[in-house]
């Protein structure tokens, strides 16, 4: 199932038996173009044991890798691996054979197993044999890989018991008889986020005194717990209807593994301008940071969500929300600008009318008929002579 936001593309999906008596009798390769977002897909394998194969538990390793609109043109592909248990029962084989101790099922609780946290290991161990019984039986877990040498808890193993030790001891299992164990674990917190194999490793006896040893495989899933570390969500004292507010904040990615397929969203009654924001994938020590606006549509009290939405490591979606409150008032009135002119009055556009103009008048007549006076008193005289 694609749980995520994106469709995927470019599927290939590999499957693969880590015992020569378990083969495939279909194809163990299957190539899907996409699995869009929210749909599912069933795939069938079909494997089989030979005839030398022994009552026991087969592991099938099965790894998926894709691509989407992230990655499509890198080379490097997403890959997820998980082990699934395929049990063998040879009854002929069995019967005048040595008694055969396994792991016939076991599971997890939680299902994920989270780094730096502790987790219940159920184990089923079964006696194979339908007349023989196993008895003094000595049962220790080992995993053999170890933390990164870079990391604090450097070379530490993976999983360690919790008030226990990681060995069981069972006095009789009957033929064809079961018993059920339960151990504490738990996990560092630099574990890398893969799938380990933790090995149990038998030392039995038959009816006669006769020792035997065995192994069994175990495939525990382990995930970082992703951490979203969120700031203070930054807000202009107050609003107004009708004009943009800024929001802003920043986040970081404080966990051990990348973020993938980050949203963030702003949510609330109200218009948003740059309303979403979609990041990708985040990754480790990165920050980055979101900013919209609002559009308040009344007054009062308005409250908004920031909503953060991405997928871990297991490809869990997970949200985290961050609420505001911000105080909308009316639009204020415009005011009048420092340095403005005031508003100039209506003028009476009959300026005839006005005093002004005919005191001009009468003293342009009055020059005139100086000047006038002048050259003629002048010319009479130049006529005289």
């Amino acid at each position: 199932m694609n749980s995520g936001e994106l469709d995927a593309n470019n599927i290939l999906v590999k499957t693969e038996s880590t015992n020569p008596s378990m083969v495939p009798k279909s194809a163990s390769i299957i190539k899907l173009n996409s699995i869009a977002a929210g749909e599912t897909k069933s795939l069938q394998f079909v494997f089989t044991p030979t005839d030398e194969a022994e009552t026991m538990n087969y592991p099938i390793n099965i790894t998926v890798e894709y691509q989407d609109e992230l990655n499509q043109n890198s080379e490097n592909k997403y890959a997820l691996t998980q082990y699934i248990g395929a049990y063998v029962d040879n009854e002929e084989n069995n019967a005048n054979g040595k008694p055969k101790l396994i792991i016939d099922k076991y599971n997890f609780e939680p299902n994920i197993v989270k780094a730096g946290e502790n987790f219940d290991m159920n184990l089923s161990f079964y006696n194979t044999n339908s007349q023989q019984s196993t008895k003094n039986i000595k049962i220790f877990l080992t995993a053999n890989e170890t933390t990164d040498p870079e990391s604090n808890t450097s070379g530490s193993n993976v999983f360690t018991p919790v008030n226990s030790s990681n060995t069981f001891y069972i006095d009789n299992i009957p033929p064809k008889g079961r018993v059920e164990k339960n151990i504490t674990m738990f996990t560092v917190p630099d574990a890398e986020a893969k799938t380990y194999t933790v090995t149990a490793n038998f030392e039995y006896e038959n009816n006669e005194g006769e020792e035997f040893t065995a192994t069994e495989l175990i495939g525990v899933p382990v995930v970082q717990q992703s951490e979203l570390e969120l700031g203070k969500i930054s807000l202009p004292p107050e609003a107004y209807i009708g004009q943009p507010a800024p929001v802003f904040i920043e986040f970081y990615n404080t966990g051990k593994v990348a973020l993938y397929n980050m949203m963030v969203k702003l949510e609330g009654d109200f218009q948003t301008e740059n309303g979403s924001f979609y990041v990708g994938n985040f990754d480790i020590g990165k920050s980055e940071y979101f900013e919209g606006m609002i559009i308040p549509n009344e007054t009062g009290e308005l409250t908004g969500s920031l909503v953060f939405t991405y997928e871990d490591s297991s490809g869990e979606t997970i949200e985290k929300k961050d609420d505001f409150t911000l105080n909308v008032m009316e639009q204020p009135p415009m005011e009048q600008l420092p340095g403005d002119m005031p508003p100039m009055e209506e003028q009476d556009s009959s300026i005839i009318k006005r005093p002004v103009f005919w005191i001009v008048v009468i003293l342009v007549l009055a020059i005139g008929g100086f000047v006038f006076y002048k050259k003629r008193k002048k010319k009479g005289m130049a006529l005289d002579e």
